[in-house]
């Protein structure tokens, strides 16, 4: 049963990953649109690889801080049966999975380790949180705007860097005008993302965002990369005391 689900885990997220460029037909007009559709089966064809992406959430209301946070996400990748996942909040670790040659072990924040029965659900949540750009820029997503490409190469890949910026609101009306501003509005964003050419994953980020509801101002902070492209990852049995939990 539990290969069953995996199998047919992989075969949805390939059937709605993001075919090469070249295969597609896609210019590179076409990749910032494309880097909104991919799924996790497109990171993974990258091979294995470091993760690293920091999101700082400021809020102000009225001249006073009501949030100011900051959280770090590191996914550590070789394949579905070894891999780290590990979140930390203001530098203190909150969780982390971790699946060593398919056997998967997990912590909490202070926690012993754990040594879990099934890592099927450690890559489902590798599968639907991978996406840190849609984490911290969802209320930016039809706001940005990208500038014509800059070929690179990013860690020996042909990549597209772009400059990001905030495009126009789309309102038309004064009423839509009004109603934007009474739910909400996108003031300030700039940045730049660095797009594989091949397959649209962002490599690395740098953004900043704005928005703005009456007297509470937004502001977020992504700053994302990924590293050692094609280059096998440590991903070894956790130190220190392990817990199996019993079935």
């Amino acid at each position: 049963m539990i290969l069953l689900r995996r199998l047919l885990m992989v075969c949805l997220l390939g059937s709605v990953g993001c075919k090469s460029c070249e295969e597609s037909g896609s210019t590179d007009a076409d990749l910032p649109d494309i880097s909104t559709s991919i799924q996790f089966q497109s990171v993974a064809e990258l091979g294995a690889h470091r993760m690293t992406a920091q999101i700082r959430r400021k809020d102000v209301r009225s001249g006073e801080v009501s949030l100011d946070n900051d959280e770090t996400l590191v996914l550590v990748w070789n394949d579905a049966d070894s891999f780290i996942n590990r979140v930390l909040r203001d530098g203190v670790i909150q969780s982390e999975d971790r699946v060593v040659d398919g056997v998967p072990y997990s912590r909490r924040r202070a926690g012993l380790w754990i040594q879990k029965e099934d890592a099927e659900p450690m890559r489902v949540s590798v599968y639907t949180t991978w996406n840190v750009w849609e984490n911290a820029l969802d209320l930016y997503s039809d706001r940005i705007a990208y500038s014509e490409p800059v070929s690179d190469i990013y860690e020996g890949r042909d990549a597209r860097r772009y400059t990001l910026s905030l495009a126009a609101s789309d309102a038309r009306s004064q009423r839509a005008v009004r109603r934007q501003r009474l739910d909400g509005e996108p003031i300030h964003l700039a940045g730049q993302v660095w797009l594989d050419g091949e397959r649209a994953v962002r490599l690395k980020a740098e953004v900043t965002g704005m928005w703005k509801k009456g007297d509470l101002e937004k502001t977020v902070q992504l700053s994302m990369a990924r590293t050692d492209l094609g280059q096998t990852q440590s991903v070894e049995i956790p130190d220190g005391i392990i817990e199996k939990r019993s079935p």
